[in-house]
């Protein structure tokens, strides 16, 4: 009689267990996903990429902020090219060594725009003859980490 009870609670334990931890086996782990850690967007290019890219604005002007990060052993050129709706409001080229460099954090790199601190600017950031297009996040000088970037 004993074994008899054993047999089906082994096996409501054991759909228990497969029920309850078996979701594990179908569902994508979290932590292979490569994403931006902070407000900004990370964006790779051919020889060069771009990490924590953003706009912190000003009254009337804007400090665009990113590192760029050379991949190769010579200097290479990156391109950013800011339109606010269809209107292109800034076009400024950043000259990186190997290695990595900041931007906008030291010396600020300032455009004569008015963006709206909360809003998305396009961005088409380019390098090697490849052009990329992304919304980058606009920030201003509420939160203390980019107070001291405000233009």
């Amino acid at each position: 009689m004993l074994k008899t009870r054993i047999a089906p609670a082994l096996a409501l334990a054991a759909a228990v267990a497969l029920g309850t931890t078996g979701c594990g086996f179908m569902v994508p782990q979290a932590t292979t996903y490569e994403y931006a850690p902070s407000d900004g967007i990370d964006i790779d290019l051919p020889s060069a990429d771009v990490r924590n890219f953003l706009v912190v604005a000003g009254e009337d002007s804007a400090n665009i902020v990113f590192t760029g990060v050379n991949k190769g052993d010579a200097a290479t050129r990156v391109t950013v090219r800011l339109v606010d709706g269809n209107e292109q409001v800034s076009d400024e080229t950043f000259s990186l060594e190997p290695g990595s460099t900041p931007f906008g954090v030291e010396t600020p790199e300032i455009v004569e725009v008015s963006l709206k601190a909360g809003s998305m600017v396009t961005a088409f950031v380019e390098n090697d003859g490849t052009e990329i297009e992304r919304q980058v996040p606009v920030v201003d000088g509420t939160l203390d980490e980019y107070s001291n970037l405000v233009p």
